[in-house]
């Protein structure tokens, strides 16, 4: 029980880093997309 728990918790941690992840590459493309369309 505790053994699958706990590898739960890893997978949904590494899950939550890749999404952040995602999500802070969005809003750097989104800044670098907006920069170079003000230029």
């Amino acid at each position: 029980m505790d053994r699958t728990f706990i590898g739960g918790l890893e997978r949904g941690e590494r899950n939550v880093s890749v999404m952040t992840l995602c999500d802070i590459l969005r809003g750097v493309n989104s800044q670098i997309c907006n920069f170079f369309s003000s230029l």
